[in-house]
């Protein structure tokens, strides 16, 4: 069996980063008070609602939507 080391270097790459980085669950609300959670990855809450306000268009335009962060252990 071989193993591509191109293939090992990215997992240690990975384990790696979810050493260093967090998982957050960040909730949001549209217009409609209907809720939404979004899976961010970050090093702490600062950065992950950053993150979501840059993944999810609604949240770039209406930042002040977030509910909570909760950081998923």
């Amino acid at each position: 069996m071989r193993i591509s080391t191109q293939c090992v270097r990215i997992n240690i790459n990975v384990l790696e980063l979810k050493r260093i980085m967090s998982h957050y669950t960040v909730g949001y609300h549209d217009t409609k008070n209907d809720h939404y959670e979004i899976g961010e990855y970050a090093t702490d809450a600062w950065e992950a609602a950053k993150f979501a306000r840059e993944d999810v268009p609604y949240l770039h335009e209406h930042p002040f939507s977030l509910d909570y962060i909760k950081q998923v252990k």
